[in-house]
């Protein structure tokens, strides 16, 4: 008789969440030099992004990364990072005088 079948066995399975890697830095600075530059952070397959990870000029870009469902940081966690990347002005060297002076040698 079915009714009278009893389980030997419980079973619990358990799926762990598979790693994203390492979050990325949360905070980049560079300094303006007329190309393209970006945060560093080599985004894996795992992970989305929203907003900007480079930039040419000097200013602030900021790049949001999350790691995809199923998916944690190395650490355990699931939260959003979010990456600024500073990219400063350049030092445009020595500030040139502003007086000049000259003799005027003239004879007549």
């Amino acid at each position: 008789n079915y009714n009278d079948v009893v389980p030997r066995y419980v079973t619990s399975v358990s799926i762990s969440a598979a790693s994203a890697g390492d979050k990325p830095t949360t905070s980049v600075s560079k300094t303006y030099n007329g190309s393209v530059q970006n945060n560093g952070y080599d985004k894996p397959t795992t992970v989305t992004m929203t907003g900007s990870n480079s930039g040419t000029n000097a200013g602030i870009y900021e790049a949001v990364y999350t790691p995809k469902d199923g998916y944690k940081w190395s650490d355990g966690t699931n939260n959003s990072v979010s990456v600024i990347l500073t990219i400063n002005r350049a030092s445009v060297g020595a500030k040139p005088s502003s007086t000049v002076s000259r003799t005027y040698n003239r004879s007549i």
